[in-house]
């Protein structure tokens, strides 16, 4: 994890992104579309992060991808 996000990040959200990053993997190994959503979307936009004291991730998937 790049070392000035993690000093950005409180210990809930570093756990988040890595769970993210590795549900992206999971997604991008099994060609699985899915989406950002919410307050998820708008950080990774404007601030290319998660939010700093987020302790969730809002995903959106197609039923086809589910």
């Amino acid at each position: 994890m790049d070392k000035d996000i993690k000093n950005v990040l409180d210990k809930d959200s570093q756990k988040v992104l890595e769970l993210l990053k590795e549900f992206d993997g999971i997604c991008k190994d099994n060609n699985i579309k899915y989406y950002l959503t919410g307050e998820t979307l708008l950080y990774a936009f404007c601030h290319e992060t998660m939010e700093p004291k987020a302790f969730n991730a809002k995903v959106l998937m197609t039923v086809d991808n589910a």
